[in-house]
């Protein structure tokens, strides 16, 4: 929903607004194989109000593509993952899962054995498989 420099209005949201992600969590560590821990939040640790403009420096900071399960803190498990860029699952530091707020502006708790292909539905605003949090 939250496009790099791109609008998004809620007549974009062909699956409904409740149906659709907003924002998710990004929190925590993750894991190189030899067990040393990376910063994986997707800011880089210049914090939200870095925003997301590739202008002036070309760099992509506060998105994500949804490309792992909720909270997999191994990066050889995270498809496309690197140290830095957008590639970042959702995570948290806390056990579970992890807090988003859907387009309609509700939060929820999403648990991190939510069905992947269910969490890909949810952040495709406009795919047609309306789907929901409870499933």
């Amino acid at each position: 929903m939250l496009i790099n420099e791109d609008g998004v209005t809620f007549g974009d949201i062909g699956d409904g607004s409740s149906n659709t992600l907003l924002l998710g969590e990004q929190s925590d560590f993750i894991v190189h194989d030899d067990r040393q821990k990376t910063d994986a939040r997707s800011n880089l640790g210049h914090g939200f109000n870095a925003g997301a403009r590739s202008r002036p420096r070309n760099r992509m900071l506060n998105i994500t593509t949804i490309s792992a399960p909720i909270n997999e803190k191994i990066l050889s498990r995270v498809v496309g993952a690197a140290e830095h860029g957008a590639d970042k699952p959702l995570l948290s530091a806390h056990p579970g899962g992890v807090n988003v707020s859907l387009s309609d502006g509700s939060v929820h708790f999403l648990n991190e054995g939510l069905d992947l292909a269910t969490l890909f539905n949810l952040a495709d605003r406009n795919d047609g498989n309306v789907t929901s949090i409870d499933q």
